[in-house]
């Protein structure tokens, strides 16, 4: 069966990205492990006797998709580890292996290659992974290649936990990643490992799609994220883009996606000042309160600003599935 069509209305990207992972959540049946350890989170989670967990994420570069020429293979190969390590720190853990899949055109520079691999270990060295081997497939005309990368979390943090009173925390700064952060970037492992240690954290995801779609993620059903929007800690790459595009800082924040930030909930019984000292103690990354979980708003949006309680658009944000 040839798998391509000319109907809109078959076609994937006709479906988008949910709808097609919901399908495959339904082809898969009873394979499918239901959550909060399987589809629909960062990683994969696996008990491994009574206190520990494996935690395990796969994720891809396509060259065209996710890089080009501008790009040096160095970059590449780092940020091909590094988000994966990403998805393990969002849920706790910490990473200590992967296997790397070669899907190469006969064309490839074997220099490019060298650098592409001089990426993946100066990551890999960084953040304590040994990479155990892979594959390696001729392709005609695609360069790319993928990644699964797993490690152990005594206590995974799931997209699930947050209820209603939970605080809203971000780390870092936003938006504009397109300037070199988005091939640039340091996975928060330490963070992620201090904020799951910490029974007052109840939710956690990286920001990989931008803030305005992976935010509803985290929100309970019959509830909404009421945000505080001038308060959102923007990159000075946001502003400078804000100038040029004509675009709001705002907008940049939402929607521009890569960040790599820790966005997770903090229970209300916990004092805010008190925890951010805590935090700045140990960490030279910023640290934002920006919004709490309330009871749904009456329009039915999933994130709302919370001085005007208008609704903010989530439709935007990195969609893997759009058409070009």
């Amino acid at each position: 069966m040839n798998p391509f069509t000319e109907s809109a209305e078959k076609s994937v990207s006709g479906f988008g990205e949910k709808r097609i992972l919901a399908k495959i959540r339904d082809w898969l049946g009873a394979s499918n492990s239901p959550t909060p350890y399987g589809m629909g989170d960062d990683c994969a989670v696996l008990p491994i006797g009574e206190t520990n967990f494996n935690l395990i994420t796969s994720d891809s570069l396509v060259y065209g998709q996710h890089f080009d020429d501008t790009v040096l293979p160095e970059d590449a190969g780092a940020k091909l580890l590094n988000r994966s390590v990403s998805d393990i720190a969002s849920m706790g853990g910490r990473p200590s292996g992967a296997v790397v899949n070669l899907f190469l055109a006969p064309a490839v520079h074997i220099d490019w290659l060298r650098g592409f691999y001089a990426g993946i270990e100066a990551a890999a060295s960084k953040a304590q992974v040994k990479i155990l081997g892979g594959d390696l497939c001729a392709t005609d005309g695609l360069v790319g290649a993928s990644v699964t990368v797993w490690g152990e979390a005594p206590r995974p943090i799931t997209r699930e936990g947050a209820r209603v009173g939970d605080a809203i925390m971000v780390t870092g700064s936003l938006g504009g990643s397109i300037r070199g952060k988005h091939f640039r970037f340091t996975p928060r492992v330490e963070e992620g490992s201090w904020l799951a240690s910490d029974p007052y954290v109840h939710s956690m995801i990286d920001l990989s799609d931008g803030m305005g779609k992976d935010l509803p993620e985290l929100v309970p059903d019959g509830c909404v994220a009421a945000l505080r929007c001038k308060g959102l800690p923007a990159s000075e790459d946001a502003n400078i883009l804000a100038a040029k595009t004509g675009r709001t800082v705002l907008s940049h924040i939402l929607d521009d996606g890569e960040d790599f930030e820790l966005l997770f909930t903090l229970d209300p019984a916990c004092s805010i000042p008190r925890f951010i000292d805590s935090w700045r103690e140990r960490f030279t990354t910023g640290i934002t309160h920006i919004g709490t979980i309330s009871y749904a708003a009456a329009s039915g949006a999933l994130v709302i600003d919370s001085d005007t309680g208008c609704p903010i658009s989530v439709e935007a944000g990195y969609e893997h599935l759009r058409e070009s």
